[in-house]
């Protein structure tokens, strides 16, 4: 893209240096012709520089439309350059763009997971913490076939289903606490649109 730019940039100069030597040219005619005019030379000395400075103003003539054709051609190449290049980052972003949505979606995907595993292990604690506590004393098992249940095992249910209940609710709380901490949460969105992102 510089080396364009600099052979646009030497492009753009040569039509005025042209012009100015087609003006130069014509000066140099019109002198050759005073200058016979005073009789300094003669006629065939005045034809041979007249048609010598004719030939290279038609040349020079021709570098100039050469070199303004030119000078377009550059540009366009330029402005096509360009708009490639900008093309090229415009699908480097759209692409990173598709990526960061992806692994956005991974992410909420994971999320939803570990959500699920939460909550099983919130419904599976209590029951098992208690277990541990009572050392599971309210089974017998005898030298008979049969299993034996204490009377008094009521005792495991009535703490194990309210402590179960207690550690939801304490869970619940602290989802619904973090959701309205979160940022984003007064946008204007619902928490069911941001589930969806």
């Amino acid at each position: 893209m510089s080396k364009l730019q600099a052979l646009e940039e030497k492009v753009q100069v040569m039509p005025s240096m042209l012009r100015s030597t087609i003006a130069l040219l014509d000066h140099m005619l019109s002198l050759n012709e005073a200058l016979f005019e005073r009789e300094l030379y003669d006629d065939s000395e005045r034809e041979e520089i007249s048609q010598a400075l004719n030939a290279m103003r038609m040349r020079v003539e021709g570098y100039l439309a050469t070199s303004i054709a030119l000078e377009t051609r550059i540009n366009g190449i330029f402005k096509l350059v360009s708009n490639a290049m900008i093309l090229r980052t415009q699908t480097t972003t759209a692409d990173i763009n598709h990526h960061a949505l992806d692994l956005t979606k991974e992410s909420v995907q994971d999320n939803s997971v570990l959500k699920l595993a939460t909550l099983a292990t919130l419904f599976y604690l209590p029951g098992s913490f208690v277990a541990g506590i009572f050392g599971m004393n309210y089974f017998d098992f005898g030298d008979g076939a049969k299993i034996e249940i204490a009377s008094n095992f009521w005792i495991y249910l009535a703490v194990t289903i309210p402590l179960t209940i207690l550690t939801g609710m304490a869970w619940w709380l602290a989802v619904r606490h973090q959701k309205h901490k979160a940022p984003g949460h007064h946008s204007g969105r619902s928490s069911s649109e941001w589930e969806k992102v």
